[in-house]
């Protein structure tokens, strides 16, 4: 492999990292605009939300989002990512933890471990998720507790 093909890959996984970050920063705001331009408009999403079923389409996929409504926040933490170039296609392999907080005061926390198996393409300059099959992997609910550190952590020793 030329050097120039070699920073070819290393740019093209580059910005696939970035539309894999772009796609969790999406959902945690839950902005369907910038979430669904992280997809091919051809696209398809299977993911482990209600029954499982294959979302097509852009706004189909966007329509994810509404299963967020139940909660007040959410965080995507980025485990590992593994990425693999060829040409205009690629396909990656996405580790993440999700945090969930309930609506509610007093409500849960649900964290979920995360794996998501992605097909990419180029779009003119752009890379977006052809294919996108998520799975929960793991997942526990605890209690929420209010922001703030506990009292032991706050005393100091004399």
């Amino acid at each position: 492999m030329t050097a120039s093909a070699a920073q070819m890959v290393t740019d093209a996984e580059a910005a696939i990292r970035r539309v894999i970050d772009r796609y969790f920063a999406a959902a945690d705001r839950r902005d369907a605009e910038a979430f669904s331009s992280c997809f091919s408009h051809d696209a398809e999403l299977t993911a482990a939300i209600g029954d499982g079923s294959t979302l097509r389409g852009r706004a189909a996929i966007a329509s994810v989002l509404a299963v967020a409504d139940g909660f007040a926040s959410s965080i995507h933490l980025t485990g590992s990512v593994s990425v693999e170039v060829d040409g205009d296609r690629a396909s990656a392999q996405t580790r993440a933890v999700a945090y969930l907080t309930a609506e509610r005061e007093g409500g849960s926390v649900v964290a979920r471990g995360l794996r998501y198996e992605d097909e990419l393409i180029r779009e003119g300059e752009c890379w977006v998720i052809r294919r996108r099959r998520h799975h929960v992997e793991w997942q526990f609910e605890a209690p929420r507790v209010p922001p703030n550190l506990p009292e032991r952590a706050r005393t100091t020793s004399s």
